[in-house]
Parts: structure tokens; sequence; C-alpha cells
């Protein structure tokens, strides 16, 4: 496999694809919605395609920028950020919204939407923060 085709796969299929498919099904599972495409298997399949066609896209302005090596600590942190919100809002969702009857419409979104920016607030002091 020569070098384009190694980062295409590598970074866009792999990197992007299989983390997409795995918070598209966990934010399904805590919605109580069924598996999307029909399968698992269907849905990674689909995201990894889909991860390759933005790696494709995002080679070679990669290539052009000395900095644009993929820094997998970085990576590491904005995954457990995922987590993090995604574990907070399943928390609310399955606890607060659905008992409530607040599921549907606006609340979950504006919930989700406060979360997102809440745990960006927080990180940007407290792991940001220069001395």
């Amino acid at each position: 496999m020569n070098k384009k085709l190694r980062w295409i796969f590598i970074n866009g299929g792999l990197a992007w694809g299989i983390p997409f498919a795995l918070f598209i099904s966990v934010l399904r599972w805590i919605e109580y919605k069924p598996v999307a495409f029909g399968s698992f298997g269907v849905l990674l399949a689909v995201s990894i395609v889909a991860g390759m066609l933005w790696g494709l896209t995002m080679y070679k302005p990669a290539q052009q920028n000395p900095n644009g090596e993929l820094i997998i600590v970085k990576f590491l942190q904005l995954m457990a950020d995922f987590a993090v919100i995604l574990g907070v809002y399943g928390v609310v969702f399955r606890y607060v919204l659905i008992p409530h009857d607040l599921a549907e419409g606006l609340w979950k979104t504006v919930i989700f939407l406060l979360i997102v920016f809440i745990c960006i607030g927080v990180r940007k002091r407290l792991i940001f923060k220069q001395p």
C-alpha cells in the first residue's frame, strides 16, 4: 500500500470512521432508537468509507502543512471529551428528560448543546490555562 492510500485509510477511515460509528451507536442507544442502517456492521462500513472520503479531501492540505501530522495525544483528549459529553448527556436524557416526557423536541437539543459548551468551557479554563 503506498503512502497516500495508507494515510487516507488510517487517518480517514480508521481514525474518524470508527469513533463516528461508535458515537452514533451510543447516541442512538441513549435515545432508545434502533441501530442506524439496520445493523452495526453496515453502520461501521459506511462510517469507514465516509472517513476515507474525508481523508481523501484532507490529504493534500495535510501534506502542505508541516505541522498537520496526527497528534495522538490531542486525538485522545478529544475522544475523552466526547466520552464525557456523551456520558453526561446519556444520564440526563435517560433519567431526567424521559421520565418527565421532555425527550422529544427542543429540550434535548438545548441540553445537549449546553453540555457541550460547559465541557468546552471547563476544558479551556482547567486544561489550557496558561501560568
